[in-house]
């Protein structure tokens, strides 16, 4: 086994947990079974529903545009995408089970014929689309520039590129387990800039940037107080996806945002004509 694969190994079996689908549909019923409640689980980035919204809000394209979502997760943001612009969506993910997943989601909120998740490596895949965006993806991907580059070469030319990441901050080293590996030597995190400089190398103008940081601090606060307070995790929620580690991974995301060693933000890019 390549040095590669063995990182792709531990990086899915890092997400992968057997019986995930049973678990989710189970917990979205406890909570009453309305397609809302499953932002819960599958809007699997930090402030959910919110900065899917935020991203939404950004995007102009024709209404017969055609949509890239990499590294989809479990079709959370897509299938709003899909809602809210009616534009057709193909997710792809390297996780066969996200992908099952994010399906039979889809199917279950009536949107599985305009949302359509395959399990593969965007360097592999053919089609050309009006847009793309990754959220929370780039933690996993060491060689950035490439990983770009291959999204470039599905986008026409001028596209509307969005990157939602974290980055690696100012701060001290960051806590793990996080939601995206269980230890640093699994975690890909890098600053900004030179994200922008990957970004700018694989063929994109980044044409505006923020950075969500106090909001997602924010929203982690909530979210670790009220599970505090709560005695217990919800009935639906990433738990039931990650496992118990995910015990520890909020208190460590909360702390990693607080200290400064990481930071949230947006890159909007375009790819660059000719």
């Amino acid at each position: 086994m390549s040095a590669q694969e063995d990182t792709r190994g531990r990086m899915l079996a890092h997400y992968e947990k057997a019986g995930a689908l049973e678990r989710i549909l189970a917990g979205w019923q406890a909570m009453g079974g309305a397609p809302e409640a499953l932002a819960a689980v599958d809007e699997f980035h930090i402030r959910g529903p919110m900065a899917t919204k935020m991203l939404l809000d950004r995007l102009d394209l024709p209404p017969d545009a055609r949509f890239l979502d990499v590294g989809s997760g479990l079709g959370g943001p897509a299938r709003a995408l899909a809602k809210q612009k009616g534009y057709p969506v193909t997710g792809l993910d390297l996780s066969a089970s996200y992908c099952e997943i994010a399906t039979e989601l889809s199917r279950q909120v009536g949107l599985a014929d305009t949302t359509d998740f395959l399990c593969q490596d965007v360097a592999d895949h053919d089609g050309i689309y009006d847009g793309a965006w990754t959220l929370h993806v780039g933690m996993n991907v060491q060689d950035k520039e490439g990983f770009y580059r291959a999204i470039r070469r599905r986008l026409k030319p001028g596209a509307p590129f969005i990157v939602y990441d974290m980055f690696r901050g100012d701060g001290p080293a960051p806590r793990f387990p996080m939601p995206w590996a269980g230890t640093a030597a699994d975690s890909h995190l890098e600053r900004r800039e030179l994200v922008e400089e990957a970004l700018s190398s694989a063929g994109f103008e980044i044409v505006d940037r923020d950075d969500d940081t106090e909001k997602a601090a924010a929203f982690m606060t909530k979210a670790v107080g009220k599970a505090q307070s709560a005695g217990g995790p919800p009935p639906l929620g990433l738990h039931l996806v990650l496992g118990p580690v995910f015990a520890e991974i909020a208190p460590n995301l909360l702390h990693n945002l607080s200290s400064g060693a990481m930071r949230v933000g947006v890159i909007v890019c375009r790819g660059r004509m000719g």
